[in-house]
């Protein structure tokens, strides 16, 4: 019988492996006609390249670089391979972006966005361009006022600031001692006295975090209730020179928690995972702001108005998506909010929007 055996087991091997390595053409073939899994690569893919008998030396290479991006079943190896890495190694799938930190806890990481360079204190000012930026907020801050035009500036911390703890081994705190970015300009704008502050949540996120979480454990931000908590720090600043503008209590909503699918951070590793999330209801019901044409204004700014409020001021936020979930917050208490992404603080925009309040704020690591 094992004779036997052997024998049909020498025979089918070669049969199963050459069957194995024609699968990708097979299902490259009825790939038009049969729906396989996606793939969620941000890229344009390889297209097949045209005959040319002028660039015969590069076409292997060309169609190599095709073949590795469209042969059959690729988006399915890919992430059963994804999984496999994640799941029975928690390891990355892309450690150059995203790190697996303590108890499934998801960090952005990388140089690209600003990250390395910030735990690594590289962005650190020199005290010369410390100097300059602060005489130049000085100067934004004067100008304004001579318009009455009130200036604000804020940063929202990273998860890193406030879940350190849960920090992968690979992306480490250099000399945790040492000063941030942030507190370098904090102490020698107190040293100077000067007429610019700075907001400052950190202190207010960590207290909160002993009850709730405040940043997505899937996600490179903030949840609802970490922006919340930055909402409440930013309005009760604005208050003491709007007395009008008083910032929401937890009081005034429903707070409801439960499942979140898929934040930007298991997107970039293809998973599929589940987060908490918390939503906001408020107990009178929520504020409906509405869009407005961004014509004659920068790509992916938001003009939002609210009906409810026509007389309330207009305020101009420079930001980032960290401000994203503080919108619904922040539109309690204007009449209109213009929130301008990706382009520098210019008082031609000032002058075009005429508002009554200035704010720059931004995730901490992007902090200008």
């Amino acid at each position: 019988m094992s004779q036997i055996f052997r024998s049909i087991f020498f025979k089918i091997t070669p049969v199963v492996f050459i069957g194995i390595l024609l699968l990708p053409l097979i299902f490259n073939f009825f790939d038009n006609y049969i729906d396989f899994e996606k793939g969620n690569e941000k890229r344009k893919m390889e297209e097949l390249p045209k005959f040319d008998l002028d660039s015969l030396n590069i076409l292997p290479k060309k169609f190599d670089a095709y073949y590795n991006d469209n042969f059959g079943l690729r988006i399915t190896l890919v992430n059963i391979g994804i999984k496999i890495k994640y799941f029975l190694f928690n390891s990355s799938p892309k450690p150059e972006k995203v790190l697996i930190g303590k108890d499934g806890w998801l960090f952005l990481t990388g140089r690209f966005y600003e990250i390395t360079q910030d735990l690594n204190r590289e962005n650190l000012y020199s005290q010369a361009n410390l100097k300059k930026a602060v005489e130049e907020w000085e100067a934004r801050k004067m100008e304004l006022d001579k318009h009455n035009i009130k200036y604000y500036k804020a940063f929202w911390p990273d998860k890193y600031y406030i879940y350190d703890e849960y920090m992968p081994s690979g992306m480490k705190i250099a000399n945790k001692k040492g000063q941030w970015r942030c507190d370098q300009v904090i102490e020698y704008l107190n040293k100077k006295k000067s007429i610019v502050q700075i907001i400052d949540v950190r202190q207010k996120l960590i207290e909160h975090k002993k009850k709730f979480n405040v940043h997505y454990k899937q996600d490179s931000h903030w949840n609802n209730y970490g922006a919340f908590i930055g909402y409440s720090e930013l309005i009760n600043c604005i208050s003491k020179d709007f007395t009008k503008i008083k910032p929401l209590c937890l009081n005034d909503f429903n707070i409801i928690w439960g499942e979140r699918k898929y934040g930007d951070l298991s997107e970039i590793l293809n998973l599929k995972l589940t987060d908490i999330d918390v939503n906001f209801i408020k107990k009178n019901g929520n504020t409906t702001f509405e869009n407005c044409s961004i014509d004659g204004y920068p790509a992916k700014t938001k003009i939002y108005t609210n009906p409810k409020n026509p007389n309330g001021p207009v305020v101009l936020i420079y930001r980032d998506s960290y401000t994203n979930a503080m919108i619904p917050f922040l539109m309690e208490h204007f009449s209109k909010a213009i929130f301008i992404w990706d382009t520098p603080y210019s008082i031609d925009l000032v002058k075009k929007v005429n508002p009554n309040i200035v704010i720059e704020c931004y995730a901490l690591r992007y902090f200008r």
